[in-house]
């Protein structure tokens, strides 16, 4: 084995899939990322059972931001809470690595922030400002491209 972790999956429509990991010369230690990636896997492949059996593909549809109340203020708040519970094994990720004096971020790299995020900033404004100019340049009544040829002279 080359030490890189195989995971073969069969995929069976109308039976039981199976899925099997072999791991190289070392044991497998699974991070949280790797469970992470594994939890959304097997929900990706029994979503994709699920469609499989419910009829052709071709014919499936996907809601990607489904309402969770026909209220639109208790859906807005449903879908903040949704996000909110989201990020707290986050935070609980990052308050457990944080130390006294230490902050959690130097654990996981991120050293360079304010540094990434002034070049990203500026990056984005160098890409976004010139299609907003130009968007509400395109907005104004009097554009030159539209101009008839009497108003030219």
């Amino acid at each position: 084995m080359d030490g890189v972790a195989h995971v073969d999956v069969d995929l069976v429509p109308d039976g039981v899939s199976t899925i099997r990991v072999s791991g190289g010369d070392q044991p497998l230690n699974p991070s949280a990322i790797e469970v992470s990636l594994g939890q959304s896997a097997v929900y990706a492949v029994v979503s994709l059972i699920d469609k499989l059996t419910q009829g052709p593909i071709s014919q499936a549809t996907a809601t990607l931001n489904p309402s969770r109340s026909p209220r639109p203020y208790l859906d807005m708040t449903y879908q903040l809470l949704n996000v909110g519970f989201a990020l707290v094994p986050v935070l609980l990720a990052l308050y457990l690595l944080s130390e006294r004096g230490r902050p959690a971020r130097r654990h996981i790299g991120l050293t360079w922030v304010n540094r990434d995020l002034v070049t990203g900033t500026v990056l984005a404004a160098l890409i976004g400002l010139p299609g907003l100019v130009f968007y509400i340049a395109g907005r104004g009544k009097t554009l030159w491209w539209k101009r008839s040829s009497s108003s030219a002279t």
